[in-house]
């Protein structure tokens, strides 16, 4: 099937955001999309955005590698072209890349438009350049025909007030081994080592399978497997370090995938922190089998685990549930851009009628909008001028009714964060008795939203 959103994707890289152009012009500064036919400007966009994140220059010899990985993208840059002398002209003093992606949902997936490498030179911070840029990318998804718009974020203080809210969190999980006696189910499976030269594919592949079991979680890019593993830089020190497992079932089929290294204990040999890169399931046993692996690891006095599930289970299959600490952070923020659009594209918990009034100080979520779900979980959402007149012979109940703005639709949009928490935290505006309760109930779900990278 033809997915016009193909076409739309296609123009939106080639066409810079003429409102965002238009505002930095205004402040002496050049907005456009990076020419990725030429190494030389796509090598300046690559450095300004390594050095946003204080990360260090990579190899010469990785270059060409980078440069293929991006080429695809919407690469924007900002420059001064009036830069004092010394300065690089030629090197962008800002920088965003997006590009299309699929987020699964409660009941489904759709179509999400990835931001990423959100970076301001220092030299010019203050001057509206991230709003821009990501106000640009907002429109650039909105015409491509995106629902929805995604990022995961280094500062968690910038993107509300672009209408992104937390809507998944993660966890990062600390386990002392010594009390971490395992008490849980013994898989049927075996849980072997592999090769860092098979380590993307299996990881990949497992990763495919597994998101679609966690709303929130998303779609990877072709390069990042082999990024993330280290494949891509198989002499370097950090990747020399990693060692990777795979759990196989009875039959061999890889269902399961953890990548780890050690830090080594200062002064005691027997007691190392295992640092775990990955893990992936896309089964309870496969990831049951991978903790039980990481916990039995020899001369191993802790193992961390960051971007866990906040539901992961490993506490319940351990005998001292105190064994683990467990601190959450958010990690997924999400934009609504559409909203019949976005709350017709997952399902819900039981059946109920809605009203909401979104309030958008950038208008694409603004509106009043009646959502009905039936039976199966299904929802029909349509702006209120539109939707159909009732039956006179059916439930003339109107449902309940809620205000809120686009930041706290974007947060309870996977039923990871509750309306009641919203309510008590005066996030909500004004609403009938019943609505906290009634979205709650409709928008929950049995597996809480995890994102389980970064991009």
């Amino acid at each position: 099937m033809h997915d016009d959103r193909d076409d739309n994707n296609a123009v939106s890289r080639s066409v810079p955001d003429g409102t965002s152009a238009a505002r930095l012009a205004e402040r002496g500064l050049r907005y456009a999309l990076v020419d990725t036919a030429s190494d030389a400007v796509l090598d300046a966009w690559l450095q300004a955005d390594r050095r946003g994140f204080h990360a260090p220059a990579p190899p010469a010899d990785s270059m060409p590698r980078r440069r293929d990985a991006i080429r695809g993208l919407r690469l924007i840059g900002v420059w001064d072209d009036a830069a004092p002398a010394g300065a690089r002209p030629d090197v962008p003093i800002a920088t965003t890349v997006s590009w299309p992606n699929e987020l699964t949902v409660p009941g489904g997936a759709l179509p999400m438009y990835a931001i990423s490498s959100v970076t301001v030179a220092p030299t010019h911070s203050g001057r509206g350049i991230a709003r821009a840029m990501v106000e640009g990318e907002l429109r650039a998804a909105s015409s491509a025909g995106f629902a929805i718009a995604g990022l995961t974020v280094s500062e968690s203080t910038l993107y509300g007030r672009y209408g992104f809210g937390p809507a998944a969190m993660a966890a990062e999980i600390t386990i002392e081994t010594g009390r971490a006696r395992w008490t849980g189910p013994e898989g049927p499976g075996t849980v072997v080592f592999v090769d860092i030269n098979e380590a993307p594919a299996l990881f990949g592949a497992v990763h495919e399978r597994a998101r679609l079991l966690s709303p929130g979680d998303v779609s990877t890019r072709g390069d990042f497997w082999a990024s993330l593993t280290g494949a891509d830089e198989p002499d370097a020190e950090s990747t020399r370090a990693r060692r990777f497992v795979v759990y196989r079932e009875p039959d061999g089929e890889p269902t399961g995938a953890a990548m780890y290294h050690l830090t080594k204990h200062p002064d005691v040999f027997s007691k190392h922190t295992l640092e775990v890169g990955c893990l992936t399931a896309a089964s309870d046993a496969a990831a049951g089998a991978l903790w039980r692996y990481l916990l039995s690891v020899p001369l191993v006095q802790t193992v961390k685990a960051p971007l866990r599930p906040v539901d992961d289970p490993v506490r319940w299959l351990i005998g001292d549930f105190r064994a683990a600490a467990v601190t959450v952070v958010d990690h997924h923020w999400l934009r609504i851009l559409d909203v019949p659009r976005a709350l017709e594209s997952r399902t819900y918990a039981v059946p109920g009628r809605l009203e909401l009034v979104v309030r958008d100080a950038l208008g694409f979520a603004a509106g009043r909008f009646s959502m009905i779900v039936d039976d199966a979980g299904r929802a029909v959402v349509a702006r209120l001028a539109d939707a159909p007149e009732r039956d006179a012979g059916a439930d003339a109940s109107p449902g309940e009714h809620m205000e809120l703005d686009a930041q706290a639709l974007a947060s309870l949009y996977l039923g990871g964060v509750s309306a009641d928490v919203l309510a008590r935290a005066g996030r909500l505006g004004p609403r009938s008795r019943g609505a906290v309760e009634t979205v709650d109930r409709m928008f929950r779900t049995a597996r809480a939203p995890w994102l389980s990278t970064w991009y």
